[in-house]
Parts: C-alpha cells; structure tokens; sequence
C-alpha cells in the first residue's frame, strides 16, 4: 500500500471506529507537504440540523497548537528590528530591565499581580465578596526567556489547584477573575504566581503575555502582526488561517466551513457504523449519538483593534484548515528563513529549561477541570518507570517554541530532539528534525486527552516515522 494510502486508511479507520466523528490529517516533511486528507464528519448537527462532511477546507480552532505560531512572531519581530530604538534585540531574553520597557507589569512594585506569589486564601473577604489571595512578593524577575518557556510561575486555571480556586472557588464565594478565554479581559490573565520563576515548568496565560509583548513591541494588534510576521512571508491566504473567525467567515462567505466542538457520550451497543460517503466528501460516519455538539464561547474583538483593556486570546487563537496550519509546521522544520535566520532557528528548537536545570514534573500538568481536559498520565509514549526520577520528568525538556522536547526516543519512534505540542480540540503535531519529518492530525473533541484519541496519536506518529523517515 502507498504511504498516502496508509495515511488515509488511518484517519477512515479511526471514523468508522469512532474515535472522532471526524479528522484531518497532514504528513510532511522538509521539501513540503506529502499528504494531506480527511475524513467523516465536521459537524455532527444539533437537533433539526444534518450532519456535514469534513472537507479539505474545513477550519479547526487550533487552540494550544497556536502557540508555536506566537513564538515565532516574538522572534521575527526581534529579527525584524522592532525593539532595536529601545535596546531591546535577540541578546535581551534573560534581561528582566527590557522586558519590563515592554510589559511594566513585570516590574516589581508595580503593583501587578504577576510580581506576586499566591500560596493561599485567607477567609477574609473584600466588598466584592471575593476571599482574599495570601500573597507574597516574588525574589525572582520574570524575563522573556521564561515566558517563552512556561518558567516563570505562571499557571493554567485547569493545571494548577490555586488557579482552579481563584476562578472556582470551592466555598461558592465571587470568583477572582473570569477565564480570559471566554472574557477577552487583559485583567483576568494578570494572575499571582504559583512559584518563583526559572525554577520549574508550570503550563500557564505566558503566552497571553508574548501577545501583548508583540502587540506593543510592534505597535500592531495581533491580527495585523500575524498577517505581517506569519501569513504574508509564507505567502498564506487569510482565507484559510486567520487569528479571527469572523474574518474567515467574511472571507469565506458561502462556502465558510467550520468544524464544531464535540463531547464523546457513551456509545449505543445497537448502533453501527454507516460505511456510506456524502458526495465523496465524508468517507463514514460515526454511530448515531456517539457524540453530542456543545458550544465553545470563545472572546473575539468585534474590530481588529480590541478595545482598552481588552486583548486578542494570544494562548490559543488561530482558526485554520490543518493543511494550511502544516505550512507553518513545515517552514519549522525545514528552518525557513523566510521566517527567520537558520541560527535563530537553531536557538529555539533545543530544549531549553534543562540546562537551565527547570524542572519539568507530572504533576505540572494535572487537570482540576475536567470538562476542559481529562488527566494528562504522559506527554510523550515513553515508559514511565525509566523515565521519573523523584516526580521530575527526566525524558522532556521545553523549548522557546513552547513545546515539548524528547530527551529519550519515544516508543511511537520519535528521534531524540523531537519536538510537539498539541491543542485542546485534541489536535496533535510532531516535528522530528533527526527523521526530517512531521505530522499533525485533529478533531474539535472536548474533553482534551481523550484516551482514544492518544492512542490514535500514537499509531500516527509511529505510522508517519516508520513509513516516511
């Protein structure tokens, strides 16, 4: 069988088996893309509405995936000579005095919650009716190096218990803030610490922060330096990415075509699966009431331009058809210098917190909610009793494209060196730079971490380097 054939048997198996109603799936390597395909259903339809095929244009938001992209803009807006006037150049990572001339919440004193260290709640409560923090001030300065690298102490709502309890709070009292997701509010990404910087990996709105950092260093918003630093290089049309829906559906008109967020519910044992295609465009579909539409209310500025104390969801903005996302994901590994300088490239492709002696540990990616994200056991397909030393997760190390380095090659057949990163959709992508290969392969399926959809993942990334490298 033809590799291209292998890989769209895999994402028709996965259908028909119904591990997502529907996927799409890119393999590439240095030269460019060598597949790309899909399978099954975009949309599964609420009540009265009928299901729709995935096609090659269908758009995906690609949350977490987006947050290679943003790395990239840091650098190449770097490159590019933007923060030169002020001193501020590729020399300035671990130099907390020019990140601040750009984010002077950093600065210690200003006041900002992101000086401070949160270790608690006191049971005394503000006129908002909001428990107060327990905080202290940090000793480390955040830089820039850190925040490429989720080692300044910032933490997730859903991975760390004191975040889950500054916007859930147990006892039923007001919340601390609204998720900056659903808000849009620059105030509700502006969270205490949960530890001193530099010391240990910990998920967390740091990419929030890069997008202010680019917003203000380049004097644009977000959609404009995307197009700018990203899209134009690359000769991308908007009409397949954009870091806004409602541009994609202005671009798209008619034939706009967005794949809906899904939840898995328990299967139906009288169900079967429909071998029958949809015009050629789905190649199966899923058993009936395998899977129920939801909403994801996601905050978009009504203009480019997001109002005063508003911002662009820079965690996890881009919307795009994975073929298009690849393009990205290809320049990546292939170090085009389109983008930016093969040494820049080099930079930010190495692990980067192990040398730094940032410790990466498993329990810096549990989950406290659990309509967003199921338990996360193991990033890569390692074995886990050769691989923990004392908690700390001796086979992956994080580099300034905010993703995830092996250290140790992965049962799935991931060279040491390899790179990855995923987004809450359950969307999946691997860079191999030793192979010379890479994948990506998604579906808009809540919660993240579905079991099926990791062992899917594994089968693909073991597909692809076994078939391609």
């Amino acid at each position: 069988m033809a590799k291209t054939e292998q890989f769209q048997a895999f994402l028709d198996k996965h259908v028909k088996q119904g591990t997502a109603p529907g996927l799409q799936g890119v393999v590439f390597n240095r030269d460019g893309i060598i597949f790309s395909g899909f399978s099954g259903l975009r949309s599964v339809g609420k009540e009265g509405e009928a299901p729709q095929p995935m096609t090659q244009r269908t758009l995906h938001w690609v949350a977490s995936c987006s947050k290679l992209v943003i790395s990239i803009m840091v650098f190449r807006a770097l490159e590019q000579g933007y923060g030169k006037e002020k001193g501020i150049t590729l020399n300035s990572l671990d130099d907390h005095e020019a990140l601040i001339k750009i984010l002077p919440e950093f600065k210690h004193g200003s006041g900002s919650n992101v000086t401070q260290i949160i270790t608690g709640f006191s049971d005394e409560k503000d006129a908002d009716g909001k428990r107060k923090p327990i905080l202290k001030q940090s000793k480390n300065k955040v830089t820039l190096r850190q925040l490429l690298t989720h080692s300044s102490g910032l933490a997730y709502y859903w991975n760390h218990p004191l975040m889950k309890e500054w916007y859930e709070p147990s006892d039923g009292s007001t919340a601390n803030g609204i998720l900056a997701f659903a808000s849009g509010r620059i105030a509700d990404f502006e969270v205490p610490l949960v530890c001193e910087g530099n010391q240990h990996y910990e998920y967390g709105p740091n990419t929030d922060w890069l997008g202010q950092f680019i917003e203000r260093l380049t004097g644009k918003n977000l959609r404009a330096a995307f197009i700018e630093l990203i899209t134009k290089p690359l000769q991308i049309s908007n009409e397949t990415m954009d870091v806004m829906i409602s541009k994609l559906l202005q671009s798209n008109g008619d034939k706009f075509e967005h794949a809906m967020p899904v939840v898995r519910l328990p299967a139906d044992p009288n169900a079967t699966a429909d071998n029958g295609s949809n015009s050629g465009a789905a190649k199966v579909e899923p058993p009936k009431g395998a899977f129920l539409q939801v909403d994801l209310p996601l905050y978009e500025p009504a203009e480019e331009e997001a109002p005063a104390g508003f911002a662009h969801f820079a965690s996890a903005p881009i919307h795009a058809n994975l073929e298009t996302y690849a393009k990205i994901l290809q320049a990546t590994l292939a170090k085009d210098e389109r983008l930016l300088s093969k040494q820049t490239w080099d930079l930010i492709q190495k692990d980067d917190t192990t040398p730094r002696g940032v410790i990466v540990k498993e329990e810096n990616m549990s989950t406290y909610m659990l309509n967003l994200s199921n338990k996360i056991e193991r990033f890569f397909d390692v074995d886990q009793g050769k691989h923990i030393k004392d908690g700390a997760d001796v086979s992956a190390g994080q580099n300034m494209l905010q993703t995830y380095v092996a250290r140790v090659e992965t049962n799935s057949g991931l060279s040491v060196g390899s790179f990855s990163w995923a987004g809450l959709g359950n969307t999946y992508y691997f860079i191999d730079p030793v192979k010379g290969v890479g994948g990506v392969f998604g579906t808009q399926l809540l919660p993240f971490y579905d079991s099926q959809m990791i062992q899917a993942r594994y089968e693909w990334e073991k597909l692809i380097t076994s078939t391609v490298a």
